[in-house]
């Protein structure tokens, strides 16, 4: 008697994609919990100041956008000096000065087994806070 064993293996494919993404940070401006209105200033990361105008719309190459009570800053370095931002705003609400800690999460676009692409952080500034 003649017996055939077959033997079937899977194998997973490990490569990794090449999406891109960019490093940000999205600053929730507010006074005493409200979303703040024209919001206008500089934030600054490490060595890097970024203007800030939500008057008007960001042009499409800008680094710098706005939504509502929100602040996008995209395509930034990130290193060690990058661990706080500090933000000088006008709000209608009234002047905002602040130093916030960053808490930095990497992002895996390209599968959870591949590097890290890119960094994101977000916080939140209180004009009512001192």
């Amino acid at each position: 008697m003649r017996w055939t064993v077959l033997i079937f293996g899977w194998t997973t494919a490990c490569g990794c994609t090449e999406i891109g993404c960019l490093n940000s940070i999205a600053l929730t401006i507010e006074h005493d919990g409200i979303p703040a209105t024209d919001v206008s200033g500089t934030a600054t990361l490490g060595d890097t100041p970024f203007d800030i105008d939500c008057s008007t719309p960001a042009p499409p190459d800008s680094t710098v956008g706005c939504d509502q009570n929100q602040v996008f800053i995209t395509g930034i370095v990130v290193d060690d000096r990058t661990t706080a931002v500090t933000v000088d705003l006008s709000t209608a609400e009234g002047p905002v000065v602040q130093t916030l800690d960053l808490d930095w999460d990497g992002n895996r676009p390209n599968g959870r087994r591949c590097p890290i692409a890119c960094w994101t952080a977000s916080a939140t500034v209180d004009s009512a806070d001192p």
